[in-house]
């Protein structure tokens, strides 16, 4: 069926339409314009509702106007495609999710191949599934092991704290035994301990899990026209339709990635285990997998305070480790992920304590609120 020159006109017009609702949302600069905003409202209802008469008398001051606006968008971001590719790799994610978008948010995959990225402020090593606030959360993004790592570090401090609270309440503690109302109040300052220290170590473990599928993911992602169907459903962590343990995840995946495609550290061989890899998945694992799942015959998690905060400060620094070297196994001689703070220790503990301080501020205004009403 053959268009009329009217319905190819309002077609032009719902593509350049989408391209500005594009920027709007992508853009934190062009989502507080309000005059931007309502054109964008008034275009709408105008390619939906006017009826042919006013489109034909009225399209024609429109679409000189969106050309304006589409010329003004470069002062808050450069594309890489076209505006009806654009446009059509809009409307298919409004097509799909509707209203959810503007929460769910888009992949930095797919904005980084219509946009420059870096305009928006969002860091240029992030992976391809990371994902890309827009509307009321444009220019943030997140990833899956980027949150897990800090709340690692989050709980690490938290068990610390918790271990100095425990001697601070045993020190205030003199005579007691299993009536006195003291002995529950240092027996529940013992337990704290080893609840934050269990989940701190989960939280690790997590991190390191997520950051070796990110790592397979983003580079199937980058190159997949490149790999082989084989090469592919690895980097997935399955092989022949089974699921792949994390040491045979890491092994297979420097094969694939590194540039000599080889596997400098063998992890399916618990004898050829060297450190870090080796106190991870002996030790760390371990207590990891009888923390999930306990059973007789499994390592004991009925430990010590300080045996838990010695084994949450361990956890720390192996997990760091192994993901640094794992990071350096794949890509020799590159920097290691920005969007992770370099995996620099300090830098990672320091953002930790910079999260509990303002933790500290929103409970102090909740309990303030409380208070006066």
């Amino acid at each position: 069926m053959i268009k009329s020159e009217e319905g190819n006109f309002r077609e032009e017009l719902e593509q350049k339409y989408l391209f500005l609702h594009f920027i709007y949302v992508v853009a934190p600069g062009a989502f507080h314009n309000d005059a931007l905003y309502e054109m964008l409202n008034e275009t709408k209802n105008f390619i939906s509702q006017s009826s042919n008469e006013v489109f034909i008398n009225q399209s024609a001051e429109i679409s000189r106007n969106l050309d304006y606006w589409i010329l003004q968008s470069r002062k808050y971001l450069q594309p890489k495609a076209g505006i009806d590719e654009i446009s059509r790799e809009f409307a298919k994610l409004l097509n799909e999710q509707g209203e959810a978008l503007y929460s769910n948010g888009v992949t930095f995959g797919w904005l980084n191949h219509l946009i420059d990225c870096t305009q928006l402020g969002l860091l240029g090593d992030l992976p391809y599934h990371a994902k890309i606030g827009i509307a009321s959360h444009a220019g943030n993004g997140s990833v899956e092991e980027a949150f897990l790592l800090h709340d690692a570090f989050s709980l690490l401090l938290i068990t610390r704290a918790c271990h100095k609270n425990m001697q601070k309440t045993a020190s205030k503690i003199s005579d007691i035994n299993s009536t006195d109302r003291d002995y529950l109040v240092l027996s529940t300052a013992n337990q704290n301990v080893g609840s934050v220290a269990r989940l701190c170590v989960f939280s690790y473990y997590a991190f390191v899990e997520a950051f070796v599928n990110s790592i397979g993911n983003d580079f199937k992602a980058r190159n997949e026209s490149a790999l082989s169907v084989e090469e592919k459903e690895i980097l997935n962590g399955k092989k022949r339709g089974r699921y792949l343990s994390l040491e045979q995840k890491m092994e297979a995946f420097q094969k694939i990635i590194r540039p000599d495609k080889k596997s400098p550290v063998i992890l399916t061989d618990t004898k050829q285990h060297k450190e870090p890899f080796l106190t991870f998945f002996s030790n760390i694992k371990n207590v990891r997998d009888a923390s999930a799942h306990f059973g007789v015959g499994k390592v004991s998690i009925w430990r010590s305070p300080k045996d838990w905060l010695d084994f949450a400060n361990t956890t720390s620094n192996v997990a760091i480790s192994v993901a640094s070297d794992f990071w350096e196994l794949c890509y020799p001689g590159r920097l290691k992920p920005e969007y992770l703070l370099r995996l620099d220790y300090q830098k990672l503990q320091n953002f930790a304590v910079k999260r509990l301080d303002i933790s500290k501020r929103i409970f102090a205004l909740g309990e303030e609120k409380d208070n006066n009403q």
